[in-house]
């Protein structure tokens, strides 16, 4: 209203070339505003779409994937560079995917029988998100590209008497892949120290780090340490990174029926 009551005093007026400085001026303004309530209203609606790939001969997405495209989804909302990650997997997932941004307060999103993962962050604002993974039963994950875990863990070493396993100087350019690495450290450490017939495979639950962490670490020596198991079904490993502690990884599994 301001700025058409204005445009039309100017036109009265006649104020020459100095109304129509101020024409623009408003209008810039005006239009500013419009560009910045689009952008907001878009990252208020804080929903991301994934289309994932799988990886080797798995038939389910991995959580490394799901980090990934996490990272890229707080890109997207804007708000800022990622600083602790606490992830709980809920079930496999098959699909492609939803991300959803919610409030550190919100009890549960809706779609929530098909939650398969949840995050919960702190970005470098210092604000606190919950981010929900809704799994997208109606689409197809394109064939599996080529991936051998094993290969992640040239280096490694495990010492039995600590119960831990280690990899010096890790080189990667991209920190992103840091969580494929430890889930492959701490799965080979729990088969190692733990074997047996009577359980099924180990299989990764949540993960918490300290993300600024690995992101600050150059070739750093990462070291995954087997902490608690319970009932033989559960299991918690500290992570370290240049002998400090950045976070802890949990796995479980079942008793095989006779």
């Amino acid at each position: 209203a301001i700025l058409i009551n204005y445009w039309g005093f100017c036109s009265n007026f006649n104020a020459g070339a100095l109304c129509f400085l101020w024409k623009i001026y408003f209008f810039l303004i005006y239009l500013a505003s419009m560009i910045k309530c689009v952008t907001e209203n878009l990252s208020s609606s804080g929903i991301y779409c994934a289309s994932f790939v799988r990886l080797g001969e798995r038939k389910y997405i991995q959580a490394g994937t799901l980090v990934d495209h996490l990272l890229t989804a707080v890109k997207t909302w804007s708000l800022g560079s990622l600083e602790d990650l606490v992830m709980e997997c809920r079930q496999m997932l098959f699909s492609h995917a939803k991300y959803v941004l919610l409030t550190a307060d919100d009890s549960k999103p809706d779609d929530f029988h098909r939650l398969s993962c949840l995050f919960k962050i702190t970005c470098s604002k210092k604000k606190k998100y919950q981010v929900a993974v809704i799994a997208d039963n109606s689409t197809i994950v394109p064939p599996a590209v080529a991936f051998n875990e094993g290969e992640l863990l040239l280096g490694s070493c495990i010492n039995t008497v600590n119960r831990a396993i280690v990899l010096r100087e890790w080189i990667c350019d991209d920190q992103r892949s840091i969580l494929p690495l430890l889930i492959a450290m701490n799965k080979y450490l729990l088969q190692t120290l733990l074997p047996t017939t009577k359980y099924t495979a180990w299989v990764f639950c949540g993960v918490n780090l300290k993300w600024n962490k690995i992101t600050a670490a150059i070739n750093p020596t990462i070291m995954v340490k087997l902490e608690k198991v319970l009932g033989h079904i559960a299991a918690c490993s500290s992570i370290f990174i240049d002998d400090d502690y950045i976070g802890r990884i949990t796995f479980s599994r079942q008793v095989i029926s006779s």
